[in-house]
């Protein structure tokens, strides 16, 4: 026999659910929780297989903070959470706290039982939607290291005074003020800026200063490192 615990604010939902769970012969739920407080005083009477855990409850993170409770206090209850949002970032989160599966809500829950005697039956069963978006993690994390890496590499071919000028630009500084601050002609800047658009491969200021700003390249080379 599955023994199954809910933790679910809605009590409709909870409802749903238990009644899908209770009319299956080889699984039963053994206690229904609305809030994460209510949960931790009831996990430690009842033993649990599997713990169905609402992702939200009393606040937005209330679900990710109490997998990382339970998920550490008792390794053995493999936990699925629940939501109406299928949120990559709260996917990929509640797997670091935890969780081993994650179901979209539905006004009849079909996929339910089925996910719950995969979990139960495999010992190191981690489900479809957190595979799918470890995989997109791991490429957005590939591709933002190889665009550091181009950058990185054609920067190092910028002269000091086009990291100035191109830093200053970055911190949102008008071409005007680069050539006041530096005792410049703007026409000098526009110059820079050519030469710098050149040896980066971009097309405009525009553009460029938009890119390193999602990847956040300061923050990888130093903000002390521009200038030489």
């Amino acid at each position: 026999m599955i023994r199954i615990g809910i933790c679910e604010d809605i009590p409709d939902m909870a409802e749903l659910i238990k009644s899908v769970i209770n009319a299956e012969d080889d699984m039963q739920t053994v206690f229904t929780a609305f809030s994460k407080d209510e949960l931790c005083k009831k996990i430690d009477k009842y033993p649990l297989d599997i713990l169905l855990m609402d992702i939200q409850l009393e606040h937005s993170r209330a679900g990710i903070e109490a997998t990382k409770i339970i998920s550490e206090t008792y390794p053995n209850i493999k936990i699925i959470i629940l939501t109406v949002f299928e949120d990559s970032e709260l996917i990929i989160e509640s797997y670091y706290m935890g969780a081993v599966d994650y179901i979209i809500k539905t006004p009849t829950m079909e996929n339910l039982v089925s996910h719950i005697r995969t979990v139960f039956s495999q010992h190191d069963f981690l489900g479809p939607l957190i595979v799918k978006n470890l995989k997109l993690e791991r490429t957005k994390q590939y591709n933002m290291h190889e665009s550091l890496l181009f950058f990185i590499n054609n920067w190092i071919n910028l002269t000091p005074m086009e990291r100035d000028i191109l830093k200053q630009i970055y911190d949102g500084k008008n071409r005007a003020k680069i050539a006041k601050d530096n005792f410049i002609d703007v026409s000098t800047v526009h110059t820079h800026m050519k030469h710098i658009l050149k040896k980066l491969g971009q097309n405009s200021t525009k553009e460029l200063i938009r890119f390193l700003h999602s990847i956040n390249f300061y923050d990888y080379i130093g903000n002390d490192t521009y200038n030489g």
